[in-house]
């Protein structure tokens, strides 16, 4: 990255290559696998917000996907597989499955990505808050209808 940005490369697309290029050859790879990945990324802001978009309405995400299936055309499944470990996916998909879980019982919720100059605890921060958001409630017993205490 920091290659890029010192040979003129605008920042702002050196960002979403770097982020977006691995998380694109990660689902080619691993799409033999049926895992249940979200079509979706979060986009988190400076301020800790955070907007759900579409993966596939990110030009580094489907033009890295385009690419992939060319690089795999030509013989470049090493680089590929490589590229796909780096993406974040592939760290939990290994620890899930270094667990003992299966890749069919597993479901991945929309990748948080920052957006240029957001610091990482944001990011992190943001997840964090999604997830409680998401979790499942504990379940409230009813009392029954005749019971007046």
């Amino acid at each position: 990255m920091d290659q890029l940005r010192e040979s003129g490369a605008d920042p702002a697309i050196v960002d979403r290559v770097f982020y977006f290029a691995p998380l694109a050859f990660f689902q080619i790879m691993f799409a033999q696998m049926q895992l249940r990945l979200s079509p979706d990324y979060c986009l988190v802001k400076q301020d800790g917000s955070y907007e759900q978009r579409k993966l596939m309405r990110e030009p580094a995400y489907a033009r890295t996907r385009a690419l992939c299936a060319d690089l795999l055309e030509g013989g470049h499944l090493e680089a590929v597989k490589i590229l796909a470990t780096c993406s974040s996916i592939f760290n939990i998909l290994n620890s899930a499955m270094n667990a003992g879980s299966k890749p069919e019982n597993l479901v991945f919720s929309p990748t948080f990505i920052p957006d240029a100059g957001t610091p990482p605890e944001v990011v992190e921060q943001a997840a964090r808050q999604a997830s409680m958001r998401h979790a499942p409630k504990a379940a409230v017993k009813a009392k029954p209808w005749w019971r007046l205490w």
